[in-house]
């Protein structure tokens, strides 16, 4: 599998900055894939996969939230 690094940026969410990683993935029969990855704490790392950038955004955007509020809870205990 090659991969290749697209570009990084950063996301405000809930009054947070997150520095999100895109790859490109190619396996050895040319099938293509992405992924995302984002540091919620030095310790924690959110990997996101998806067939296309499009996608990977979507799934972004629906797992956020989701990621964040589940590590409140456990925090919360």
């Amino acid at each position: 599998m090659f991969t290749t690094f697209i570009k990084a940026e950063r996301i405000a969410f809930n009054n947070a900055t997150y520095q999100v990683r895109y790859f490109k993935h190619q396996n050895w029969e040319g099938v293509t894939s992405y992924s995302l990855e984002v540091q919620l704490h030095p310790d924690d790392t959110l990997v996101i996969d998806a067939p296309s950038i499009e996608r990977l955004r979507q799934k972004f955007r629906d797992i956020l939230p989701a990621a964040l509020y589940s590590r409140m809870v456990v925090a919360m205990r």
